[in-house]
C-alpha cells in the first residue's frame, strides 16, 4: 500500500506537469502538433518527428537521454530491480520522467502514457537466447551458445508464444500490474517487437557463424530470414488481437546492420528484402535506428514504407544522408557521439558540432539528440557536462527563447 501511494502521488504529479503551458510549449515543436506523437511506442524510449524544416534561425528539438544505468544513481535505484519488479520500474519510470523535465529542460515532453520496455532481449528471448542480468547493468544477450548452427536448427525453432516464450510471462506480469494500479487517465503502452529480423539473426546464429554462411551458405541465411519474417508478423497480429487494436505502423531497430562490418552488397542481398516484407506486413514503419554507419545503404532504407524519421547516428556521415534524403519527406535525427561530441568535448567542440547541423541540414524537418550516455568517472564530474551540453544546445537551437 505504501508503495502504490508512492506511485499514484507521482502520477499527480506528471499529470500536473502533462497539463502545463510549459509542457504544451514543447508538444508543439513535433508532429503532429499537440498530440502525442511517438514514433516507437512500445519499443523503446521516446522518440518524435520535428515538426518545422530546418532554417537559419528556427527552433530545432534536441533531446538527451542517459543510460538507465546514470538515472539510477541520480534519482537513487537499482536498474537489476527495474527490470525484474513490475512496480518498481512503473515509480522509477515516473520519476525519471519528472527529473528529465525538470534538470535537463530539452524536448522530450512529458505525458501520461506508460511504455513498458524491460530490455533488449525480448525478440531473441523467444528463440532460446539466454537472458544475462548483472547487478546495475541492463539486461545482455548471451552470445557464447548460438540457438541455430545448421539448416536442421532452422527446422526446429518453433514460432514464439507471445503468452509464454522468452520473457513473454514477465511482459504480461508488467502489463497487467501497471495497468492495475495506474490511475484512468494514464495509459500502459505493451511492448512492441522492435528488432528488425537481421539483429535477430545475428543473436541467434552468433556474428561470426552469420557472416561466415552468407558466404558459404547463403540459402541457410535466407531460409532463417523468412523464418523471422513470418515469426515476427504473427507476433504483431497476436499483439493486436490481444489489445484489441489494428496492427499499425511499426519500427526498426537495426544496430546489427552496421557497414563498418560488411558492404551494401550484404544488405541487399540479405537484409533489405526482410526488412521490406516485415514493412509492408505492418502498414510500414515510422523509424529506422541503427548505431553503426548507415551511410552506404540510406539509398534502400528510404524507401520502405511509410518511413517518417530517419536516425543519423554518429558513424554515419551527415553530407551522404542529407544528399539521399533531400528528395524526401522524411525527417531527421541527428544523434551526437556520447563521449566525444558530449562527455570529452570542450564548449569549442560542441558548438562547432551544433553549427554543423544547421549547414547540412538546412530544409529538412531535424532533430538533435544526445544519447547512449554513460559514465565515464563519476556523477559528480560527468553529469555537469551533461548539463553543459544542454545548456549549449538550448543556446543554439533555441534561439527564439534566448
Amino acid at each position: 500500500m505504501e508503495q502504490k501511494e508512492r506511485i499514484l502521488r507521482i502520477c499527480d504529479e506528471v499529470r500536473e506537469i502533462s497539463k502545463s503551458e510549459e509542457n504544451t510549449a514543447i508538444m508543439e515543436r513535433w508532429r503532429p502538433s499537440g498530440e502525442d506523437v511517438s514514433v516507437t511506442q512500445g519499443s523503446s524510449v521516446w522518440h518524435g518527428v520535428p515538426y518545422v524544416p530546418l532554417t537559419g534561425n528556427s527552433i530545432v528539438p534536441y533531446t538527451i537521454d542517459p543510460e538507465l544505468s546514470v538515472w539510477g544513481t541520480i534519482i537513487g535505484f537499482d536498474p537489476a530491480r527495474y527490470y525484474q519488479e513490475p512496480l518498481y520500474y512503473l515509480e522509477n519510470h515516473l520519476k525519471i520522467k519528472i527529473e528529465r523535465y525538470r534538470m535537463f529542460k530539452d524536448d522530450s515532453y512529458v505525458s501520461t502514457a506508460v511504455p513498458i520496455f524491460i530490455g533488449v532481449d525480448l525478440e531473441p528471448s523467444m528463440f532460446g537466447v539466454k537472458s544475462i542480468y548483472m547487478p546495475g547493468k541492463d539486461p545482455a544477450l548471451d552470445s557464447h551458445d548460438p540457438v541455430v548452427c545448421t539448416k536442421e536448427d532452422i527446422d526446429n525453432l518453433e514460432m514464439p508464444d507471445f503468452y509464454n516464450s522468452g520473457i513473454m510471462p514477465k511482459v504480461h506480469r508488467y502489463y497487467q500490474q501497471i495497468s492495475e494500479i495506474l490511475p484512468d487517465d494514464f495509459s500502459v503502452i505493451f511492448p512492441t517487437w522492435g528488432r528488425g529480423p537481421w539483429g535477430n539473426a545475428q543473436h541467434i546464429m552468433g556474428f561470426e557463424n552469420l557472416m561466415t554462411a552468407t558466404i558459404e551458405n547463403p540459402s541457410m541465411i535466407h531460409r532463417l530470414m523468412e523464418f523471422l519474417v513470418k515469426c515476427q508478423t504473427k507476433w504483431l497480429s497476436d499483439r493486436a488481437e490481444f489489445l484489441g487494436i489494428p496492427v499499425g505502423a511499426g519500427v526498426m531497430y537495426n544496430d546489427e546492420v552496421n557497414c563498418q562490418l560488411y558492404s551494401s552488397e550484404v544488405y541487399e542481398k540479405f537484409i533489405y528484402p526482410y526488412e521490406t516484407l516485415v514493412t509492408n506486413n505492418q502498414n510500414g514503419i515510422t523509424y529506422w535506428h541503427s548505431c553503426g554507419n548507415a551511410s552506404p545503404i540510406i539509398r534502400f532504407v528510404k524507401q520502405l514504407k511509410g518511413l517518417r524519421l530517419f536516425d543519423v547516428s554518429p558513424w554515419t556521415d551527415w553530407e551522404t544522408a542529407a544528399k539521399q534524403l533531400r528528395d524526401t519527406s522524411i525527417a531527421l535525427e541527428v544523434r551526437m557521439h556520447p563521449t566525444k561530441d558530449v562527455l570529452l568535448a570542450d564548449e569549442a567542440a560542441i558548438r562547432a558540432k551544433i553549427a554543423r547541423v544547421r549547414e547540412v541540414f538546412t530544409g529538412f524537418p531535424v532533430t538533435v539528440r544526445a544519447d547512449g550516455l554513460g559514465m565515464l568517472s563519476s556523477i559528480d564530474k560527468d553529469l555537469p557536462k551533461m548539463l553543459r551540453w544542454c545548456s549549449i544546445a538550448d543556446e543554439m537551437l533555441h534561439p527564439a527563447n534566448n
